[in-house]
């Protein structure tokens, strides 16, 4: 066997390089798997198991759509939820084994109301006195937290418990933002001016005080689901992280840059190792990141701050290894961020 020269070797080398790299940006781009909404207000993006589930809301019912692992656009939702009545809805939340669908109408009479998969029936109305903002399905995946505004002072939240198998409820008043759970229900991160107070919610203890966290109006803190971690984003962009158990200060970084929205929405991995951030369509930045949860250094930008179609929503898959998006004019996303 001839050796090869030193020029086929530089070559091979130089075309196992270039290869790698078309591979890399190949493998970045996003794969279409929901085309525009036409008859649909918006996408709602939520998992169950490896599969993306998508809910697509009309002005009378939800279509969800389910989307294997390999698989392509489907033509027709795997169930289509009647809604009595027009529909606003303000947050839709699949639970994570598939078997709940959790529809909030943040605009008629305040209505949170639950769809059971497997028996493909609605399983109870829960009609709160003042209108819900978001909600958040537990680990246990029978256990809704919602946030609504108290009909009596409209500039005060409830967070309510509410057990989808019993209708047992637990409510807690007076929040001024929007409060942040753990998905284990074991922690409760509370703004109180430019401070974020965390809290032990079964004993209702306050563990510690981040002092002047927020530089500018601040936008509700986010519990990582493992409760190891809270961010906190203010309307400047600036992204204050910190370790959840203790309250040390891990990093801080302005993930935004420009002016003109007041939003900034994070999202986290399910085993919080990255967290992706974005604003909404009233933003000049509209760029989508990825960020190491630990040391804040910058993964991926997926989408430039010159993006012009916001990001509507976003979920990662249970395993970490792709983020769901929906944007307006464009349809439902995947990338693949690992």
């Amino acid at each position: 066997m001839k050796r090869l020269s030193r020029r086929a070797i530089v070559a091979l080398l130089l075309l196992a390089a270039l290869t790698a790299v078309l591979w890399e940006r190949a493998s970045w781009r996003p794969r279409l798997v929901a085309p525009p909404p036409a008859k649909y207000y918006s996408y709602f993006i939520d998992w169950a198991h490896n599969d993306l589930l998508y809910c697509a809301v009309t002005s009378h019912d939800v279509e969800v759509f389910q989307i294997p692992k390999r698989g392509s656009i489907p033509r027709a939702p795997v169930q289509t939820i009647p809604f009595p009545g027009s529909l606003a809805a303000g947050d839709i939340v699949v639970s994570r084994d598939g078997t709940r669908v959790v529809v909030v109408n943040s605009v008629d009479a305040g209505v949170i109301w639950l769809w059971d998969t497997t028996r493909r029936k609605e399983q109870m109305w829960h009609l709160t006195q003042g209108a819900p903002t978001r909600a958040v399905m537990l680990d246990d995946n029978r256990t809704i937290a919602a946030t609504w505004w108290a009909p009596e002072d409209g500039d005060t939240l409830i967070l309510e418990l509410h057990d989808a198998l019993t209708g047992a409820s637990k409510k807690w008043r007076g929040f001024r933002y929007s409060p942040a759970l753990s998905w284990d229900g074991k922690s409760l991160a509370v703004q109180k001016g430019k401070d974020v107070v965390l809290f032990d919610l079964p004993s209702r203890r306050q563990r510690w005080v981040l002092r002047s966290v927020a530089e500018h109006y601040q936008v509700a803190p986010s519990l990582s689901p493992n409760g190891r971690y809270l961010a906190v984003i203010d309307t400047s962009g600036l992204l204050t992280v910190c370790d959840a158990p203790s309250g040390q200060l891990l990093w801080k970084k302005t993930v935004r840059s420009g002016k003109g929205s007041m939003f900034c929405y994070i999202e986290w991995a399910p085993d919080a190792s990255l967290l992706a951030t974005t604003s909404d369509e009233h933003g000049t930045d509209r760029a989508l990141r990825i960020w190491d949860a630990s040391t804040g250094n910058l993964r991926h930008e997926l989408l430039p701050s010159t993006n012009p179609h916001a990001v509507q929503d976003m979920a990662f898959s249970p395993d970490g290894a792709r983020l769901a998006t929906s944007r307006e004019d464009v349809g439902v996303e995947i990338w693949r961020v690992k």
